[in-house]
């Protein structure tokens, strides 16, 4: 038999060598048969007596690269490491047979399997809990915000959702959660809420603890706490079932006052009680300035004693740093009037503070009639957090029907053409009339 064959190339290849070159390692090429039928090649590897110091040993592999592969793996092994072996203890010893065996059909040999298992399970950046992980990003955010380059309802929203995940999962080492573990919460929690109290979630407030948990684990990914995010294991089906692929304008969800509820909360707001947050009221009513914005605006960014007045929303205030001006009705020029607001400081109460703010704004909604009755008797907001911001949007477009004029002042993104059809068809034009000619009354009502 020739020990050369001819391909159709022209290269040459032995059918059988030796290699390494002086190792006394065998490999030869052997036909595939069965019932006298050739039905493919295989290589065989023989590894003489001499280098086990036992037995011969034989292993069989699909193609050439890969038996090449096995006889270098096996040489090495055996000359670096055989006269080592015998002071393996003997339980180690069958621990490692029984690798090789679960490893040989898969063609992986154990230092390949040992490289992996490094690199998985003893990470570059060590051994860390994700409650360790989630500490050094909120103490990193909290600096960002500190720092002004970070808005406090980012970082509010971020502590808040990162709290909730560290009960759930904290403990474990972040290298050990995987997909699997982190579509199981998911899961959960949207069938029996974060806090286990069966209480139903959106598909968008799913959606904002998966964005969390993938913020979370890129984050671990880049520090070498862990050799692979998990989030890379997700199939477009997988988020399409868990939140969704990205937010959808539901008009369902769209909820705007009507405009006796809006007299009603001014009404509320003209009181003793809450006047110190009436300035807040009438800008979220009448320009759409969202929570966070309005808890941190100061009165020198009202620009209300000009000819064509405005509100300057810098980036300071502003999410996403849409800076913008808005322009200022003349029913809210004369709300600001009647407030007599001073020419600098908060126009919120306080230090700004977006959760202090919240809950005095909470406390004028349950008094202006927006609550539930629990079960105890006590009262519950039923407020929607964009409810003032919703109709601003809404009746606005309804008068002006420009989407791009609407857009730029809410700090919307131009050409929101969807957007901008849902809100034109909650209001009509009537509605939105009224609603922008709603003003104080000398008797300090609305």
């Amino acid at each position: 038999m020739s020990l050369v064959d001819e391909s159709k190339t022209g290269k040459v290849e032995r059918n059988t060598f030796e290699h390494p070159k002086g190792s006394g390692i065998v490999i030869s090429r052997i036909d595939n048969q069965n019932n006298g039928v050739t039905y493919g090649e295989s290589f065989e590897i023989r590894i003489p007596k001499k280098l086990t110091s036992n037995k011969r040993e034989k292993y069989q592999r699909k193609t050439r690269q890969d038996a090449i592969k096995c006889a270098e793996e096996r040489f090495l092994a055996l000359k670096r490491h055989g006269t080592q072996f015998s002071r393996i203890p003997a339980s180690i010893q069958q621990e490692a047979a029984i690798a090789w065996e679960m490893l040989d059909p898969h063609g992986i040999s154990l230092i390949e399997a040992a490289k992996a298992a490094i690199l998985h399970l003893r990470p570059a950046g060590g051994r860390v809990t994700l409650a360790a992980v989630l500490k050094e990003l909120r103490e990193s955010k909290q600096a960002r915000f500190e720092a002004k380059t970070l808005s406090e309802p980012t970082n509010d929203d971020f502590r808040s959702k990162s709290l909730k995940i560290e009960a759930a999962l904290g403990a474990r080492a972040i290298h050990e959660i995987n997909a699997e573990d982190i579509k199981k919460w998911l899961t959960q929690i949207e069938k029996l809420g974060v806090d286990g109290d069966g209480k139903v979630l959106k598909q968008r407030t799913i959606r904002n603890y998966r964005n969390t948990l993938s913020e979370i684990f890129t984050h671990a990914f880049a520090k070498q706490y862990i050799a692979q995010n998990p989030f890379d294991r997700f199939s477009k089906e997988d988020y399409k079932a868990l939140g969704g692929e990205r937010p959808k304008t539901d008009i369902d969800n769209i909820k705007i006052l009507k405009p006796e509820e809006v007299r009603n909360l001014l009404k509320t707001a003209c009181t003793a009680k809450h006047k110190p947050i009436l300035g807040t009221v009438v800008l979220r009513l009448f320009c759409g300035m969202r929570t966070g914005e309005v808890s941190k605006i100061d009165w020198k960014d009202i620009h209300w004693n000009i000819p064509e007045p405005y509100v300057h929303v810098s980036a300071r205030i502003a999410k996403k740093r849409n800076i913008r001006h808005i322009e200022i009705p003349s029913n809210l020029l004369a709300w600001i009037k009647f407030i007599n607001p001073p020419a600098e400081g908060r126009v919120a109460p306080g230090e700004g503070k977006l959760k202090a703010y919240s809950n005095k704004f909470t406390e004028l909604a349950i008094d202006a009639g927006f609550f539930i009755l629990r079960k105890n008797g006590t009262k519950k907001s039923s407020w929607g957090n964009n409810d003032t911001r919703h109709s601003y949007a809404s009746y606005l477009y309804s008068i002006n029907g420009d989407a791009i004029k609407t857009s730029a002042q809410l700090g919307h993104q131009q050409g929101d053409q969807m957007l901008f059809s849902h809100y034109r068809s909650i209001a009509n034009k009537k509605a939105g009339e009224e609603y922008f000619n709603i003003r104080p009354k000398k008797s300090a009502e609305a």
